[in-house]
């Protein structure tokens, strides 16, 4: 073999073993995902989730005190129902791949292989810099007085605690009974360190996958939007009801936000801002490993079904907002809003009933004062347009002002004999 044969097959040898090598070796970094696969839910901000409506200081009693001279806002039961507490508030953004099943093989200590079944939620977590933080600013007024303003994204991680979560995940749904009948059923996320390991090595065995408390530890760096950066994790669940169908599943740590009600008796509940993301499996327990879990909510025509669908996936129905008018600049602020309870059986309602009637609801009032308007119990409402659309007027700090009331659907709708949702169902942010 002369020179020049030798080195071709010197060089090809060497590109062959080469590429055999670079083969054999095990890949380091998690495979990209294809486009549409990883869910995004990403952060949504409420000012009205970063401070507390004007209520009643708990332990503070106060009788009211009607003066001749002194208006009811300066005595001490209407400054002590006139306080607003503001915090600050951060959110972090959510993405999932989705509910899948999974069986697994165990060995008991006689030997016997027991196969057991599991639901699981992959799940990315990113810290994304979003939040709204209040700074006390002194007001160029020539007098010692400051105000309360409002900022966005201006917390750093330290301050918002958004290095750290403790995420907690809910699996609910509804079963079937003999008797026609569902019956709700909730399985809270459980920690099973080998289940999630193994759910790793069948996901991505490059992407280390935390279980609920090794994710507790984890620092989670700040990202730009476009990164894809993050923390990931995965919550089990075990012995679910095979059965299982209209799923939703409950996450809740992923902000500090919350939202405060008060009852008739004074009780205050505190109701933490909470992710609900709603899945339907279309199968039955014989080959439940082979149901695919969908995303959303399954549409149909039949309007029991629809109403069926609302109820299963307890998506709130529509809201009587209430709105404070401003002359200058023709602009209105929403105050307040109140479920307007409607049924689902024929779509009434005893909320825009009694406004129909000229008369201001006391759950609806009770909701305007707690934003720190008191109306009162005795005022006219006008109805502008039956069913949708009122107006009344209430003295306001020395002055008569507007408010509108309007009917306003948040998820849903009826439509004909039937019901149509307004928008895409995969997930909602709610308060429970």
């Amino acid at each position: 073999m002369n020179i020049t044969k030798f080195t071709a097959a010197l060089i090809a040898f060497v590109f062959i073993a080469s590429n055999q090598l670079l083969w054999a070796q095990p890949a380091t970094e998690p495979r990209p995902l294809a486009p549409g696969v990883l869910k995004t839910m990403p952060p949504k901000l409420d000012a009205r989730d970063s401070f507390t409506p004007a209520l009643m200081l708990p332990g503070l009693s106060a009788t009211k005190f009607e003066g001749n001279f002194t208006p009811n806002a300066a005595t001490l039961e209407g400054q002590s129902n006139n306080v607003f507490l503001f915090r600050n508030i951060y959110h972090h953004d959510f993405a999932t791949l989705g509910l899948r099943q999974i069986q697994l093989g165990f060995r008991n200590p006689d030997g016997q292989v027991v196969v057991k079944h599991f639901w699981y939620l992959v799940y990315r977590v990113r810290d994304m810099g979003k939040s709204l933080s209040y700074e006390e600013v002194v007001e160029e007024t020539g007098i010692d007085a400051t105000k309360t303003e409002i900022r966005r994204d201006s917390l750093e991680s330290s301050e918002s605690n958004g290095t750290r979560i403790a995420p907690q995940f809910s699996l609910e749904g509804w079963v079937l009974q003999s008797d026609g009948n569902y019956e709700r059923v909730a399985h809270a996320d459980q920690y099973l360190p080998l289940v999630a390991k193994e759910i790793q090595k069948l996901e991505d065995p490059n992407q280390r996958l935390f279980n609920k408390f090794e994710i507790r530890d984890i620092d989670i760096p700040r990202v730009e939007a476009d990164s894809n950066g993050g923390v990931w994790g995965v919550a089990v669940w075990e012995d679910v009801n095979p059965d299982l169908d209209f799923v939703s599943v409950y996450v809740r740590g992923l902000t500090n936000a919350y939202r405060v009600q008060q009852a008739g008796n004074g009780d205050l509940t505190l109701k933490p801002k909470t992710l609900q993301i709603n899945f339907w499996r279309p199968g039955d327990r014989s080959r439940q490993i082979l149901d695919k879990v969908r995303y959303g909510i399954p549409l149909v025509d039949n309007p029991v079904e629809q109403t069926q669908i609302c109820k299963h996936y307890q998506l709130p129905g529509p809201q009587i907002r209430a709105y404070l008018y401003y002359p200058v600049g023709n602009r209105e602020a929403l105050i307040a809003e109140h479920d307007a309870e409607v049924d689902l059986k024929d779509f009434s309602s005893p909320i825009t009933a009694e406004l129909d009637n000229g008369t201001l609801p006391e759950a609806l009032g009770a909701a305007i004062s707690q934003s720190g308007y008191d109306v009162g119990e005795s005022v006219s409402v006008k109805p502008l347009v039956a069913g949708l659309q009122w107006e009344f007027e209430a003295p306001l700090n020395g002055e008569t002002r507007r408010f509108v009331l309007r009917f306003e659907p948040q998820f849903w709708e009826k439509k004909d004999e039937g019901i149509r949702f307004i928008k895409s169902l995969d997930y909602l942010w709610i308060y429970r």
